[in-house]
């Protein structure tokens, strides 16, 4: 993990940011920079948990990304009784502010 503070006072390169939703309400965010992935987390050591996408652009706008995108993980399946079977996520890319 990498928390908020460190990320911004080191302003490294981002080649991707992946923004999780989780219940269309809580957002966690997932970077991969020097082709290491890493969560980002708060001052704590816990995982930053954003209530919002442009809550997520405000905190992180200084920051050079590559592409950023938005992963979008649906129960659709199992909620109408399919099989089990691992569905892999949406994904939509997003603007960046610069």
């Amino acid at each position: 993990m990498i928390t908020l503070t460190h990320l911004l006072s080191e302003q490294p390169k981002v080649e991707r940011l992946s923004i999780q939703s989780h219940d269309m309400c809580m957002y966690l965010v997932e970077l991969i920079q020097a082709g290491n992935t890493d969560l980002l987390a708060g001052d704590d050591g816990r995982p930053l948990v954003f209530r919002s996408i442009e809550h997520i652009k405000q905190q992180l706008a200084g920051l050079q990304v590559a592409s950023a995108v938005l992963v979008q993980h649906s129960p659709y399946h199992e909620m109408i009784g399919l099989a089990d079977d691992p569905v892999p996520p949406m994904e939509i890319a997003i603007v960046w502010p610069c």
